[in-house]
This record gives structure tokens, C-alpha cells and sequence, in this order.
């Protein structure tokens, strides 16, 4: 079993064969793809999933699935039409309806082969809804609000797979993130795929686009954030940190972790201890882990 540069374990690829799927500290998760990104060739790896292949970021999103759609409801994302499913049943769904022609929403009930046509998935759950195109939060307002509420940003050095976005989208909603930073080259950008795998965490998480990541960070350090590396090998342990401050979370990515021109722009390090002989975790699950113990540590 081969380690890559940062000493993580390169796990095999269980669809071909070819070790390597460990890069940057993190292994990439196979399990969790819809039939349709099979069907598509939607990649794993670097890049966007089929399904977000030639979609054009300026039309209407379709948003698929109860707690997504329900979610976005509770947002007051603007929705624009809210599709469900004939025949489809359960209290959750009555309440759905009801609160979107609450908001004046309209409600269409068709078939449900057209929903799978409409979101290009099977996994609708029976209802739909389309969303005008995401629109990004301000970088710099973004950087100002969270560093006077003395909370924390999360920021992503080239996750390219559209699935550990969405993870870490979802993540860093759930455990208090005040917002997303995220590159806009060499970074998947919020898409399909990422509102899916973040189940509704996109329309409550500020997520904004940056052009120079490093020259970001060194600004984020004049505005007074502590910046904070993972680092499988060479960091501390969460609890050691010193957190009595605005905060921003550097995750690498998925092949390379974090380049070096953005690692040395962090005041420490960071690494999840591991108990077990597993020697890596997907970057998602990690991002996930590692924003709980530093959440827990700020807060007590």
C-alpha cells in the first residue's frame, strides 16, 4: 500500500483497479453516485459530474428532492415553480405545497417521469422545484460580516469533485460556518450536483467566489482571521488551538491538499487524530470532523 506526499493512504479504485484515489489527505467516496452520473460517465474525481456537463449556470436550477425543495422554501430562495409528482403522498408534502402557494409559488402537479426529465435525476423523491441561478455572496462583505461576529469561514484550496463540495457545503452549514470561500479557477464551482449533495445547505451558507486565493488569505490575516491549515502530518490537534478570534479553515484538495503558496499563509496546522489502522478519510467526511472539534473548541 503506497502513501502519497502528504502521508495518506492511496486507496484503490474499486471500479478499475488503479491505486491513487487518496490524494491530498482524503479519500474520494464511490458509493454515494445517482444512477444517472453512472449512466452519464459522471466523473468522481477532478472536475464537474456528467450531469452538470454543458449546463448552462444562467438558466433555472432545478432543485430535486423534499428536503432540498423544503429547505429552499425556508430560505426564500426564488423559486419559480414548484413540480410534484401525481399521486404522491405524506404529510411533508401537503405542508410543502401549502407553504410554496403560501409565497405565492405556483404548484404543478404532472407526471413523474417528468420530473426525472426536469431534474435529470431518479432521485427526486416525487417533487421539484426551479430555482432562478445561484447567486454568489460578496467575497468582501462576506470577509467583514463574519470577522465582526468573530466567527469562522471556510475555505477550499481546488476541491474539484462536485460531491465533497456539496459535503463540505452541507458541513459547514450544519456546525456554524459563517460562510464558503471558494477559487474560481482549479475549484468546482456551485452546481447541480453540489445543491444535491449539500441537501439544501446552499440556499442558507453564504458561498463566495474568489479570483487569487493566496492573495485572499494574506487579506484575510490584515482583517484579523486566524488561519487555519489541515495537514495530515505536521499539524496540532484541534484542542490545542488557540481560537479566541475570527476564524477561516483552509481544506485542500482531493489530489494535492493545499498548494504550498496558500500553506504558508497559515498561522497553524491542523490534523484529526486516527485511532483506528483506516490511515485516510475522504475530504468530506474530514472537513466534517475537523469543523466539529474546532466548532466545539470556539464555542467552549
Amino acid at each position: 500500500m503506497s502513501r502519497d506526499r502528504n502521508g495518506f493512504r492511496n486507496d484503490r479504485d474499486r471500479r478499475t483497479g488503479r491505486d491513487g484515489e487518496s490524494r491530498g489527505g482524503f479519500r474520494r467516496e464511490r458509493g454515494e453516485r445517482s444512477r444517472d452520473d453512472r449512466r452519464r460517465g459522471g466523473p468522481d474525481g477532478g472536475g464537474r459530474s456528467g450531469e452538470d456537463e454543458g449546463v448552462d449556470p444562467s438558466a433555472p436550477r432545478p432543485v430535486a428532492g423534499r428536503n432540498a425543495v423544503e429547505e429552499a422554501l425556508k430560505a426564500r430562495s426564488r423559486i419559480r415553480i414548484v413540480y410534484v409528482a401525481d399521486g404522491t403522498q405524506g404529510a411533508d408534502i401537503k405542508a410543502l405545497v401549502q407553504d410554496a402557494r403560501r409565497r405565492n409559488i405556483k404548484v404543478t402537479f404532472t407526471e413523474r417521469d417528468a420530473l426525472r426529465r426536469i431534474s435529470g435525476s431518479d432521485r427526486h423523491q416525487g417533487v421539484v422545484a426551479l430555482l432562478d441561478p445561484f447567486e454568489y455572496a460578496d467575497a468582501e462583505q462576506l470577509v467583514q460580516k463574519v470577522a465582526r461576529e468573530k466567527g469562522y469561514l471556510v475555505v477550499v484550496d481546488s476541491v474539484q469533485d462536485p460531491h465533497n463540495l456539496g459535503a463540505i457545503v452541507r458541513s459547514a452549514e450544519a456546525f456554524g460556518a459563517g460562510g464558503l470561500l471558494i477559487p474560481k479557477d482549479r475549484q468546482a464551482p456551485v452546481t447541480l450536483t453540489v445543491e444535491r449533495a449539500a441537501a439544501g445547505a446552499t440556499a442558507h451558507l453564504p458561498v463566495a467566489r474568489i479570483g487569487n486565493l493566496a492573495r485572499m488569505l494574506s487579506h484575510l490575516k490584515e482583517a484579523g482571521y486566524w488561519i487555519v491549515g489541515a495537514d495530515a502530518n505536521e499539524g496540532v490537534e484541534p484542542e490545542k488551538l488557540d481560537l479566541d478570534r475570527p476564524l477561516a479553515v483552509l481544506l485542500g484538495s482531493e489530489e494535492k491538499g493545499i498548494r504550498p503558496v496558500n500553506l504558508k499563509e497559515c498561522h497553524a496546522r491542523v490534523r484529526i487524530p486516527l485511532a483506528g489502522k483506516t490511515g485516510s478519510l475522504n475530504v468530506s467526511v474530514a472537513a466534517g470532523v475537523l469543523l466539529y472539534a474546532l466548532t466545539r473548541k470556539k464555542s467552549g
